[in-house]
């Protein structure tokens, strides 16, 4: 079964502003105070083509988030962190990738690899409850695609 995620996830009170950028997606409150906006194919519609140089040279993983989007999570993360990530499995095989920023810069590179979304969330603030890591502790083992979540009216 595939798991599918490409998300904006930042502190609930930072994406609770007006972000008008969002289209048809929308804000998902999770476990900590941490919220998500998947990111859907109508909100990288709205930022233009899919070539992505900038994201690319750094991770040919970290492809579904549109470059003309990263302004906007620069300025957000005035406010504080603010992690794209994103993931793709099927069958037990995949890749993770994230990117965080933190007051209007990249906090670090881009990672790939088993850990990137945990690396993340624990820049988020998030901590893992007794035997889970951070991404089970958020929830986000609870759908496995952007539509699932959508669908799922969280």
């Amino acid at each position: 079964m595939a798991y599918i995620l490409h998300a904006v996830l930042a502190s609930s009170r930072i994406l609770a502003g007006h972000l008008p950028w969002i289209a048809d997606s929308r804000v998902i409150a999770l476990a900590q105070d941490i919220s998500m906006i998947p990111v859907t194919t109508p909100l990288c519609e709205q930022f233009g083509p899919a070539e992505r140089p900038w994201l690319y040279e750094r991770s040919p993983l970290c492809m579904n988030l549109p470059e003309r989007l990263v302004p906007d999570l620069a300025e957000l993360s005035h406010q504080g962190p603010v992690a794209f990530v994103t993931t793709e499995f099927h069958g037990g095989d995949g890749e993770q990738c994230s990117v965080v920023w933190r007051d209007g810069e990249l906090w670090s590179e881009p990672e790939e690899g088993s850990w990137a979304i945990n690396t993340a969330l624990v820049r988020l603030g998030v901590r893992s409850e007794p035997g889970m890591d951070p991404f089970t502790t958020l929830g986000l083992d609870r759908c496995r695609s952007v539509e699932d979540w959508l669908a799922a009216g969280l």
